[in-house]
């Protein structure tokens, strides 16, 4: 259809054809003025092709100032158009900016330029959200260009990029789950950027494409092989507001798709069985996530571990409030109140006493299922082994009474803690982390037996037929691991195992004596065995009277 040009533009449009660049800036400059535009000019501004006349000096211009002021213009106009009208712009906008950006290398030379395209083809976006239902094919495209515009060398237009996939996946997360996969990747790529913001705006986008790719057949492998791994990492990020940032991600993700229905209402409403099978899948990845977020309450920085504690708490009540009409979905209340430690190493179990009872009966409800994660994680991701201790310390005390439920887990968590103890000697953060989860288990737990039978088979196994092999540092964690659990030990439930503690301690120096009479150990760790061996026997003295005869 062709329109005939009123006069409003006329003197613009036919220098906006014009080979001499001054001219061209002349008239972008006049049109520029005459922003925003009132009802009448917003009408002509469509009708007589002036989006069309930008658009192509936007494509076309060699000039890199024409580009620019054309592309600001059009920009500003946004805000002056409905829904519908936006639509019309973005149709006839987006196809030039994915030509400019959406391939290596880019057709757009200048990165300035490059990251005001993205961002006007967001806004945009925004602004005729509510008329995306017919437009796929186009958010397709735009998805499939932010997976080259993601890896730009210039960090604004990465950040930017991601702040655009964020917005697919709030108005087109279809165009999002097309391209899961080669969007997830990038994305994970970019998390290790140098810059802690680039860091924060791309993580973003990662549990964005997540929840907005649940359904796809792909999810399952893609979270748990790239997407798990990689926001763990983030646990340890150098930057804490990189961290905060990740316990407010995965709160609002457990907020607002994890717990918004029970799983048995999939079967009641008779959903297909792709569906179904989908949704039976979510709890495994609500407990992922609910471990990422205890993680992060083991932060050792006050605020980090803060926001964690807080966005566990909402999601305890979010959680109550949804679960309140299933019986079957509810606990009864926490029958013991948490026992803060005045060591200050024992932070993150501290700070742990600060979770709401909704949270902590949330957390109590999973508390086996996060268990096993935790000691997974411990064999297979050595370089963060050094934090499941620090984490497992903090499900000790926020989910007391299952320590008490599940005695046949505690060997192994003994098992962990002594090889932590260890492997560790010169770390003292992973030391500290370890001795405050020994101290968190002594002060939940009520039944001692599993404890002082994995401490006399552990001695048994180091001295096989009497011989006295123990080495070292074997020896300094089962002592480490003793002295410790002593320390915050009930003294009514140590005396039944008097004769076991006495005999563990007294090998133990023993072993120590023969070691040096024969200059079989070396004098720091001899030296190391003799402080413990000091401390688990006044932590022995100090339970109740009765020892000091």
């Amino acid at each position: 259809m062709s329109y005939i040009i009123r006069p409003d533009w006329q003197r613009e449009l036919s220098h906006l054809k014009n080979t001499d660049r001054r001219s061209r800036l002349s008239a972008l400059a006049s049109l520029k003025k005459k922003l925003p535009l009132k009802q009448e000019a917003r009408i002509s501004f469509l009708a007589d092709n002036v989006v069309d006349a930008l658009v192509d000096r936007i494509a076309n211009d060699p000039a890199e100032q024409c580009r620019e002021l054309s592309l600001s213009i059009l920009s500003g106009s946004f805000c002056s158009f409905d829904a519908r009208e936006s639509l019309l712009i973005a149709h006839s906008f987006i196809p030039v900016a994915i030509q400019r950006v959406g391939s290596r290398p880019f057709k757009e030379p200048v990165e300035e330029l490059r990251l005001k395209l993205i961002d006007a083809c967001n806004a945009v976006l925004l602004q005729s959200a509510s008329e995306l239902d017919d437009s796929q094919e186009l958010t397709q495209r735009f998805a499939c260009c932010l997976v080259q515009a993601l890896t730009d060398t210039y960090p604004e237009t990465k950040r930017s990029a991601g702040i655009a996939i964020s917005t697919l996946c709030q108005v087109a997360p279809q165009s999002i789950r097309l391209h899961f996969a080669d969007l997830t990747n990038t994305l994970i790529f970019n998390l290790r950027h140098q810059h802690a913001k680039t860091r924060t705006t791309t993580l973003n986008a990662v549990v964005d494409v997540a929840r907005a790719s649940v359904d796809v057949d792909a999810f399952g492998h893609m979270f748990h092989q790239a997407v798990l791994p990689a926001l763990c990492k983030i646990c340890t990020d150098r930057s804490a507001a990189v961290r905060v940032h990740l316990a407010r991600s995965v709160g609002a993700w457990l907020l607002k798709g994890v717990y918004s229905r029970k799983p048995e209402r999939a079967a009641e409403s008779q959903e297909s069985t792709a569906s179904f099978k989908t949704h039976r899948a979510k709890p495994m990845l609500e407990v992922d996530l609910l471990v990422l977020l205890l993680d992060v309450l083991a932060d050792d920085t006050f605020f980090v571990a803060v926001r964690a504690v807080a966005e566990l708490n909402a999601l305890g009540s979010h959680w109550q409030v949804q679960s309140s009409m299933a019986s079957d979905w509810c606990l009864a209340e926490l029958s013991s109140s948490p026992v803060p430690s005045r060591t200050r190493h024992d932070f993150a179990c501290n700070v742990a006493c600060l979770v709401s009872s909704s949270a902590a009966r949330l957390v109590t409800l999973h508390f086996q299922q996060i268990l096993n994660i935790h000691l997974a994680r411990a064999s297979f991701w050595k370089l963060q082994a050094f934090r499941i201790p620090r984490a497992l310390g903090v499900l000790t005390s926020i989910a007391r009474i299952s320590v008490n439920v599940l005695p046949t887990q505690l060997p192994k968590l003994l098992i962990l803690y002594c090889n932590s103890l260890d492997t560790c000697l010169e770390d003292r953060t992973a030391q500290d982390g370890s001795y405050a989860a020994i101290r968190a288990l002594g002060a939940n737990l009520k039944d001692y037996a599993p404890i002082f039978d994995t401490l006399s088979w552990l001695q048994a196994k180091e001295r096989p037929a009497g011989a006295i092999t123990c080495s070292a540092a074997r020896q300094n964690g089962i002592v480490g691991v003793l002295s410790t659990f002593l320390g915050r030990a009930n003294a009514s439930y140590t005396s039944p195992h008097a004769g076991m503690i006495v005999n563990t301690l007294s090998w133990y120096a023993e072993r120590n004596a023969e070691g040096r009479a024969k200059s079989l150990a070396k004098a720091d760790s001899s030296d190391t065995a003799d402080v413990l061996f000091c401390c688990a026997v006044g932590n022995l003295l100090s339970q109740d009277p009765c020892w000091h005869v």
